[in-house]
């Protein structure tokens, strides 16, 4: 990675090249659960009125899943909300640390450590689990729905790696007013705050990959 001072100058002029730090655990999990699946019928009345009436029955089982690179932002610095909006990046694509990758970013260091990283992972790979194991029931009864679910899960082979993602991030003033937009620097998914007018933001998200372009241009034939 050796960006031309055109490169750096485009970059500097329009948003700033970011790499914002990460955590991603992987967990051999096995979940007991509990759960409540519903049958949809119809019912007439006397009056010839139909309805639809859910009946309810009660499920227990055993569900194992290994989760793969769950995402924990390392970061408060920037509002969750618009972080989601850029996401997911593609961990699956991620290389070993080499300096050089960082020539002409901002690399942010870790303000969330491990020990935290690990406890917000596991309420996410629990929210994970509950969306399986209502998938399952619902499969393994061909239900309509589901509710209740309730289990409990342990980890084994509990893995975690430190990763650095790119963020382009920019901002502009309207009527006295900061607003900040993202891009995600692996998929380009754009997510920004919006202000009273719309088009505002839409020019500047426009431009910001015009200049993306521009930098994707002068990086290839450096």
């Amino acid at each position: 990675f050796a960006p031309n001072e055109a490169r750096r100058k485009a970059k500097a002029d329009a948003f700033t090249g970011v790499y914002l730090p990460y955590w991603t655990f992987d967990s051999k999990t096995a979940s007991q659960y509990t759960a409540e699946y519903g049958i949809d019928r119809t019912e007439t009345d006397s009056e010839g009125e139909t309805r639809t009436v859910t009946d309810w029955y009660k499920t227990s089982g055993f569900h194992q899943e290994f989760i793969d690179d769950c995402l924990v932002r390392a970061t408060t610095r920037y509002e969750e909300d618009l972080l989601r909006r850029v996401e997911p990046f593609k961990t699956g694509e991620s290389l070993a640390y080499n300096k050089e990758y960082l020539t002409g970013y901002v690399a942010e260091r870790y303000s969330i450590g491990l020990e935290d990283g690990w406890k917000i992972a596991q309420d996410d790979i629990h929210d994970m689990l509950e969306q399986s194991i209502t998938r399952v029931v619902k499969r393994q009864y061909n239900a309509d729905s589901v509710r209740n679910v309730r289990f409990s899960t342990t980890h084994s082979n509990i893995t975690y790696k430190y990763v650095m993602l790119p963020l382009w991030v920019s901002s502009f003033r309207y009527k006295e007013k900061i607003y900040q937009f993202l891009v995600n620097g692996q998929t380009g998914k754009v997510g920004g705050q919006s202000p009273l007018s719309p088009i505002k933001v839409t020019l500047a998200i426009i431009f910001a990959l015009i200049v993306i372009a521009i930098v994707g241009y002068f990086y290839s034939g450096s």
